[in-house]
C-alpha cells in the first residue's frame, strides 16, 4: 500500500439523480399535539384532551401542561401531562387519485401541499399510573356515580 500516493477520484454515480422539487412554506402555523395513542374517533380523542375549550386554554396559558385523560368521565382518572417543546415538523396534505379498475391510463402523480408550520408540539413522555379497575363491581360504582368503565363495544384501552 502507498500512502503518498493521491487518493483515487469518487467513482461516478451508477444512476443520475434529479433534483427534489421545493415547496413553498405557508406563514400558518399550527401546535402538534402527538396523542399517545391509536385514534379512531376523533371527538373521543379531543375529549381525552378536554375539548376544545381545554386545549384551548393550555395553549393561551404560557408555561402549562396539557393534561389527558385516557378515561374522560372518570374523576378518579389520574392524567398524564404533555410537555411543550419545540419542534421543527411541517404539516403536508397528499392526496392521490385512485384508478378505476377498467382504466387503463396510470395514475396521475399524487399533489403534495405543505399546509402549516408546526413549530411546537405537546408530547406525552411520562408513564401512566396504573390503576385497578374492578368491573366486577360496576354497577355498585355506577349507583354512587362514578362510570362503569365498560361501553359493551369491546373498544381497546388504547383507542379513542
Amino acid at each position: 500500500v502507498d500512502f503518498d500516493a493521491a487518493p483515487a477520484a469518487p467513482a461516478a454515480p451508477a444512476t443520475s439523480f434529479k433534483p427534489a422539487e421545493s415547496l413553498p412554506l405557508p406563514s400558518r402555523e399550527m401546535i402538534l399535539v402527538e396523542f399517545p395513542g391509536i385514534v379512531v374517533n376523533e371527538d373521543k380523542a379531543l375529549a381525552a384532551l378536554g375539548g376544545e375549550e381545554g386545549v384551548a386554554a393550555v395553549v393561551a396559558t404560557p408555561g402549562t401542561m396539557l393534561p389527558l385523560k385516557f378515561r374522560p368521565g372518570d374523576p378518579l382518572s389520574h392524567p398524564i401531562f404533555g410537555d411543550l417543546t419545540l419542534s421543527s415538523s411541517l404539516l403536508v396534505k397528499v392526496t392521490r387519485r385512485k384508478c378505476r379498475a377498467g382504466d387503463s391510463e396510470a395514475p396521475p402523480p399524487p399533489r403534495i401541499e405543505v399546509v402549516a408550520k408546526l413549530p411546537q408540539a405537546y408530547r406525552f413522555g411520562g408513564m401512566a399510573d396504573f390503576q385497578f379497575v374492578d368491573l366486577a363491581n360496576a354497577d355498585r360504582r355506577q349507583k354512587a356515580g362514578a362510570p362503569a368503565f365498560s361501553s359493551g363495544k369491546g373498544e381497546s384501552a388504547g383507542e379513542f
